[in-house]
């Protein structure tokens, strides 16, 4: 939704952080967010939507609904935008070397 139809790229990458962790990164070359939007994320306090690359509506649910499930995992999500330039989001999960063996 953020993203052009023609020329937008999303990046999904996973790598080790450590023996018990991995960690998740999307990056994308969107819209991006301002400070105050990032804020209004974090904080949980008020869902806003902006209209997408084709004047799409939303609710505002998304990231909010994603930053809950992850603190609910122990994770915290993290961003980083910049308005007109795209975002990156990244959290990580606890994810053992022992388990992948089994």
């Amino acid at each position: 939704k953020f993203v052009d139809k023609t020329n937008g790229k999303i990046q999904i990458r996973a790598q080790r952080s450590n023996d018990s962790q991995i960690e998740l990164i999307i990056v994308d070359n969107g819209q991006g967010m301002s400070n105050k939007q990032i804020s209004q994320l974090m904080d949980g306090q008020k869902l806003s939507s902006t209209p997408g690359t084709s004047g799409e509506q939303g609710t505002g649910i998304g990231l909010n609904l994603c930053q809950q499930l992850l603190f609910q995992m122990g994770s915290t999500l993290k961003v980083e935008s910049t308005k007109g330039e795209g975002s990156l989001f990244y959290f990580s999960l606890d994810s053992p070397l022992e388990a992948e063996k089994q």
